[in-house]
């Protein structure tokens, strides 16, 4: 079994009515899910061979978040920060045979493994929403995320193991 606690604490700073600040530290908790644990074949409908890890460890996070927003009668823009710190961050990564090439157990399948490393998930994300009529909006947001690998033991990885998969 798995235990853990997630939970957030966040504060608002309004400059005036259109400009506020926005501050968050959060701590989050995911327990391993039953592929990540015991997978051995084939997922259907993906033509991946999957390897799971009964030893897994459930993941837990630190994140800190901070954000400005400016709202007016026919705007909302909104900028974020974030950064987030995980143990046991859980990712399929693909299988290299000695030679370079796909490892394959099952011809026509590449095989992925489960893994799990420290990882340092950062970036920002960007939200406009504009409204130049009372029932018409135009929303877009934009985000960049950065997932870089620490590793197991939170030492220097291999260039090509740097980036996670998220």
């Amino acid at each position: 079994t798995f235990s853990g606690f997630s939970g957030s604490i966040g504060a608002t700073y309004n400059f005036s009515d259109k400009l506020s600040l926005k501050a968050y530290i959060s701590r989050g908790f995911r327990a391993p899910n039953i592929s990540e644990i015991s997978a051995n074949g084939v997922h259907p409908g993906t033509n991946i061979y999957q390897i799971g890890n009964p030893d897994f460890k459930p993941e837990f996070s630190l994140q800190e978040d901070i954000g400005i927003v400016y709202s007016t009668k026919y705007a909302v823009i909104e900028l974020n920060l974030f950064n987030n710190f995980i143990n046991n961050y859980i990712y399929n990564q693909k299988l290299i045979s000695v030679n370079g090439q796909d490892s394959v157990i099952v011809p026509g399948n590449s095989t992925f493994k489960f893994q799990s490393s420290r990882a340092n998930l950062y970036g920002g994300e960007l939200s406009i929403d504009l409204h130049p009529f009372k029932n018409i909006h135009f929303e877009n947001s934009f985000s960049l995320v950065n997932a870089i690998n620490k590793g197991q033991s939170g030492k220097a990885v291999a260039d090509s193991e740097k980036y996670l998969p998220f």
